[in-house]
C-alpha cells in the first residue's frame, strides 16, 4: 500500500510521515503474526475436540451402538432427550429411578453441611452411565456441576411438592371467631 504525504493531512515533515509508513507496515506484521497463531491454535487436536459442536452437545445417532442401562423392567437409555441439555435428561432418568419420598428424604450429591442423606449410589450411578451413554465425556464434564446442581434441586422440589401431598389439610384452618363458636354450639360439634 502506497502512502503519500498529502494522505495524512498533516503540517509535517517527511520524517514523521515514513515513520507513520513504518507503523503501519509493523502492525501489519504483528497482525500477520497473530494470524498464524490462531491457525496453529485451531489446528491442534485437544482445543478442535474440546469445542461444542453438533456431535458433543447432541445425543449419539443410529451411527454407534449404544448398550442400553437398565434399572427392573425399564430401559433407562431409551427415554427421549430432547435437545441437548443433560440437565434435562438426568432430571428424568432421576424420576424413574426413585420415588418421590425416596428423593424428598435425601440428596443427589453433597452440598455444603447439608445432614440430608445421599440417595442410593448404585442407582445414582446409573444417571451417570445413561449420561455417558446420551452425551460426549467432554461436554458432560463441563457441565457436571450443572447436573448436579439440577438433581439437587429435583429432591428439594420433590420435598416440597410431598409436604402439601402429606399435609393434613391442602386449605388454611379458618380462624375461629366467637360467631363461628356459637355456630357449632348450635350444631352440637363443640359441647
Amino acid at each position: 500500500m502506497k502512502m503519500l504525504k498529502s494522505d495524512f493531512n498533516l503540517k509535517s515533515d517527511s520524517a514523521t510521515v515514513n515513520k507513520l509508513v513504518e507503523d503501519v507496515a509493523t502492525i501489519k506484521d504483528v497482525v500477520l503474526r497473530l494470524e498464524a497463531k490462531i491457525n496453529k491454535i485451531y489446528a491442534a487436536p485437544d482445543f478442535t475436540s474440546s469445542l461444542p459442536t453438533a456431535s458433543t452437545q447432541l445425543p449419539l445417532g443410529g451411527k454407534e451402538e449404544v448398550s442400553p442401562v437398565k434399572y427392573k423392567d425399564v430401559v433407562l437409555t431409551d427415554i427421549p432427550c430432547s435437545g441437548t441439555s443433560p440437565q434435562k435428561y438426568a432430571r428424568k432418568v432421576l424420576d424413574e429411578l426413585f420415588s418421590i419420598e425416596e428423593m424428598s428424604a435425601g440428596l443427589f450429591s453433597k452440598v455444603g453441611h447439608s445432614k440430608k442423606e445421599l440417595l442410593s449410589p448404585t442407582r445414582s450411578s446409573l444417571v451417570w452411565k445413561c449420561l455417558e451413554k446420551k452425551f460426549s465425556h467432554s461436554y458432560l464434564r463441563k457441565l457436571e456441576s450443572a447436573v448436579k446442581l439440577s438433581l439437587n434441586k429435583k429432591c428439594r422440589d420433590a420435598r416440597k411438592s410431598a409436604r402439601r401431598l402429606w399435609s393434613p389439610s391442602s386449605r388454611p384452618q379458618r380462624k375461629r371467631t366467637t360467631a363461628l363458636v356459637l355456630v357449632e354450639k348450635r350444631r352440637g360439634s363443640i359441647k
